[in-house]
C-alpha cells in the first residue's frame, strides 16, 4: 500500500555510512562514521504488545517502527536520528513497486549524531535596531 502524505507525519534524519574506511578488503569495522544524508518523512509508531509477539519479536519492548516513501538514500547500514535519539536499522524492507520501505529499528543510547545535523537556519531578516531617541523638554 502507497502512503499518503496523510499518514507521514514526522521527520527522520538518515546518516549513511562514510565510505572513506573502505580499502582492499571491503569497509572497515573500526571506527565507523556516519555523514548526514537526508530528512524524510516518516510514520513513527512503537512495536510493542500484543503487535511485537504477532510479529515474531521476542523482547519486542525496545523496538520502534518507521515507515516512509521509498527511496534510495537509507540502507541496511543507515542509522536514523529521530527526536535528539539515534536509532539502527534491525530490519528493511523496501519495495519500490509500492513506494513503501518499512525499517524495524533498535535505540543506540552509546551513539549520538545528532551533532552531525545541518543546523536550522533562520530564514527571517534581523531587523535593525531602532535609534535610542533623547528625551526633549517642552
Amino acid at each position: 500500500m502507497a502512503y499518503s502524505s496523510g499518514m507521514l507525519l514526522e521527520r527522520v534524519a538518515v546518516m549513511v555510512r562514510d565510505d572513506e574506511q573502505s580499502g582492499d578488503f571491503g569497509r572497515s569495522s573500526a571506527g565507523r562514521k556516519y555523514r548526514y544524508a537526508a530528512t524524510f518523512q516518516t510514520a513513527f509508531d512503537f512495536n510493542r504488545g500484543t503487535k511485537s509477539l504477532r510479529e515474531g519479536a521476542v523482547d519486542g519492548y525496545d523496538r520502534v517502527m518507521f515507515r516512509m516513501r521509498y527511496n534510495k538514500v537509507v540502507d541496511r547500514n543507515s542509522m536514523l536520528v529521530y527526536k535528539g535519539k539515534t536509532y539502527q536499522i534491525e530490519s528493511f524492507n523496501a519495495d519500490w513497486r509500492q513506494n513503501t520501505i518499512q525499517i524495524t529499528a533498535v535505540e543506540t543510547p552509546g551513539q549520538d549524531l545528532t551533532s552531525l545535523l545541518p543546523q536550522p537556519t533562520s530564514s527571517v531578516p534581523e531587523t535593525p535596531a531602532e535609534p535610542e531617541l533623547e528625551p526633549t523638554t517642552l
